[in-house]
């Protein structure tokens, strides 16, 4: 899968962000290749969301695994004949 699509994937499983907030995160950095390294006083103004949103948004960006959660899904689209 394309690293693209992954972060997309990834930021739309981030608890505190909606998808305004998605939408000005591209609109900063088009690519998202910078999304992981982007410092969360940056973040958090690009997105403008209340501390507490925006804590849990940060915390997942970071910590949530997206290549299990990606290989999850597959395993429940995969057809087991």
């Amino acid at each position: 899968m394309k690293a693209f699509k992954k972060r997309i994937i990834h930021l739309h499983h981030c608890r505190g962000i909606n998808s305004k907030g998605i939408i000005k995160i591209i609109q900063s950095d088009p690519t998202l290749k910078n999304l992981y390294k982007t410092p969360p006083s940056k973040l958090k103004s690009i997105i403008n969301s209340s501390p507490e949103h925006f804590s849990k948004f940060y915390y997942d960006l970071h910590h949530l695994k997206i290549d299990q959660i990606l290989s999850t899904y597959l395993t429940l689209i995969t057809p087991t004949y």
